[in-house]
């Protein structure tokens, strides 16, 4: 493919981020093994991304928390970011003063190779 469609596709996918997009700061912990064969977690590192955070259609996603009787709350919802956004799996964010996690990062790609954007499903935690 040429570059010229790659920019064009990665162009549309910033567009759609920026109908509505949430600056969010990614917090991600690093887990080091340790000698006795576990892991332990150490510090955190903090980067900023706008990414678009939209809810899971029902009919995709059927889990959900009830709090309170005959409230229905979502707890699912996805993410588009820019090919070149700093996310992965397990990673952690605050929007509107909701804690969110980042589940498994899956990069769209043209023909396999170059990436367009990335999709992920994002798990609200409280």
């Amino acid at each position: 493919m040429d570059t010229d469609t790659i920019s064009v596709l990665q162009a549309q996918v910033a567009q759609s981020i920026n109908i509505n997009p949430a600056v969010v700061t990614i917090s991600r912990k690093t887990r080091v093994k340790t000698t006795g064969g576990g892991y332990r977690t150490t510090g955190s590192t903090s980067v900023s991304e706008t990414i678009r955070l939209y809810r899971i259609s029902r009919s995709a996603e059927p889990s959900r928390n009830v709090q309170i009787p005959g409230v229905i709350e979502q707890r699912h919802y996805g993410l588009i970011a820019d090919y070149n956004a700093d996310i992965a799996a397990d990673d952690e964010f605050t929007y509107n003063n909701i804690q969110y996690r980042i589940g498994p990062i899956e990069n769209q790609t043209l023909n396999g190779s170059t990436v367009i954007s990335k999709h992920a499903k994002v798990e609200r935690i409280e």
